[in-house]
């Protein structure tokens, strides 16, 4: 059994049985974050507890938690129930607290409990800077995390899960006990330089380097890998999506899509990094030098070494038209027609 060595910033607990109050305060919180404004908290209340059943009461908890999520990850401790939930306003901060009816086996050092709560949300963003030659470019990636959860984490450990989790039901039927102690364990893992990444369960887990301390109502950019040189490929793309069930009779103009292909193969940072759904800000400098934006692109969740191709715009100088040269009704579902498609580059 891993003992975790986490504890909430700023939790008080008190012995309800005895009637006396002790407080403790730490840090070193674990989180891992999903996108849709949710969390999953990993903490350990600082309090040795004998056999027996005992009540104690965790303040500090977001003030959007779910107390119906709550689980005890410990083996020796089962939780009878929970009561008295309060939620109060001290010194400007909002936080919940909940009383814990505790069944305990054998003696434990340190309750190791996890919850969900909602105020959390991340996102992943990416910059591309083309070079004027149209062939090579810098690329930089980030997460961004924001926390409006009602409560401040020092030095807490985040983790970001890519892929859409399944919430019937709201927030809690997330998972399960075992669920959440499986989830719990994945944080034993040493930390790497950057932000590691790995398969679980069939999602994305992305684990940041570094503890990150944030409070309620701050968000942080984290930088998800290091810059990149790379290679790119523009390309000036006519899709035309014919109508073959209807005579048309008057040529129609066609926008030419402006995108650029990013191949990630090889051995390198990037290729080996599978990247998060985002945004992609995509600029080049104009001939004097100056920076301007081409367009902002969208990406999905792209695996290692898949490649991304961006699509920027709609170009201006090069226009595309087609028209309908033919057209003939078989029969009563079958249509046959001819179209010419021409492209001209108005710039030349």
């Amino acid at each position: 059994m891993r003992t975790t060595t986490t504890l909430l910033a700023g939790l008080a607990l008190a012995v309800l049985t005895t009637g006396l109050a002790v407080a403790a305060s730490g840090s070193g919180d674990s989180l891992t974050v999903y996108t849709g404004g949710m969390a999953l908290v990993r903490t350990q209340v600082d309090r040795v507890l004998e056999p027996g059943e005992t009540t104690i009461r965790i303040d500090g908890m977001p003030a959007s938690f779910d107390p119906t999520s709550l689980v005890v990850l410990n083996p020796e401790v089962e939780l009878l129930g929970t009561h008295g939930l309060r939620s109060y306003q001290d010194g400007g901060s909002r936080g919940s607290s909940l009383a814990l009816d505790l069944s305990v086996a054998a003696t434990v050092r340190g309750l190791d409990i996890a919850y969900l709560t909602g105020g959390f949300d991340w996102s992943a963003s990416y910059n591309l800077l083309i070079d004027p030659d149209d062939r090579s470019a810098r690329l930089s990636g980030y997460v961004h995390v924001g926390n409006q959860s009602g409560a401040d984490f020092d030095a807490a450990e985040f983790q970001l899960l890519a892929g859409q989790i399944r919430r019937a039901g709201g927030p809690a039927a997330v998972y399960d006990a075992m669920e959440m102690r499986t989830v719990a364990r994945q944080v034993a893992a040493a930390p790497v330089p950057g932000v590691q990444n790995e398969g679980f369960a069939g999602y994305r887990l992305y684990t940041l380097a570094n503890p990150l301390s944030l409070a309620s109502g701050e968000s942080r950019r984290v930088r998800l890998f290091a810059q990149s040189a790379i290679e790119v490929a523009r390309e000036l793309r006519l899709v035309s999506d014919v109508n073959t069930y209807d005579r048309q009779v008057d040529p129609e103009p066609r926008g030419v899509a402006v995108r650029y292909r990013v191949p990630r193969d090889g051995d390198t940072e990037l290729a080996n990094t599978a990247l998060p759904a985002g945004q992609v800000q995509v600029m080049q400098p104009d001939p004097d030098g100056r920076a301007q934006l081409l367009g902002i692109a969208g990406i999905s969740d792209s695996p290692a070494g898949q490649e991304l191709v961006l699509h920027v715009g709609t170009a201006f100088d090069v226009v595309g038209e087609r028209e309908q040269t033919a057209f003939t009704r078989v029969s009563r579902n079958v249509r046959t027609s001819a179209w010419r498609v021409e492209v001209r580059n108005l710039s030349l």
